[in-house]
């Protein structure tokens, strides 16, 4: 399962929180996209969107972007705040890291 959540804003790292997925799997993603130097790698954290998937036995990667996110869950939180590169490098690792996980054998 693929959890996207804080997304496009802060400063261009892609924090990946995994669980039984191969960190080899994720850089092979990266390194598809020119972004292997800006993922960033954790084990999983509790409280997450990916939470109920990891108890049931899914495996789950969670991506957020690294930094501050000064207008999560405040009506500043608007399009204007994303930062559209953030946006595109995101969405460029998801195809490449689903597209990896699709052909895995």
């Amino acid at each position: 399962m693929i959890n996207i959540d804080h997304v496009g804003v802060g400063y261009g790292v892609l924090i990946l929180r995994v669980t039984e997925l191969k960190k080899s799997t994720l850089k092979e993603a990266g390194y598809a996209v020119d972004l292997v130097n800006k993922l960033d790698y954790y084990g999983f954290l509790p409280g997450g969107d990916d939470e109920p998937f990891k108890e049931a036995g899914v495996s789950t990667v969670s991506i957020t972007s690294g930094g501050a996110h000064p207008h999560m869950h405040q009506p500043t939180d608007t399009a204007d705040t994303i930062n559209p590169e953030i946006l595109r490098n995101i969405a460029r690792y998801v195809l490449a890291l689903t597209w990896q996980l699709a052909n895995a054998p």
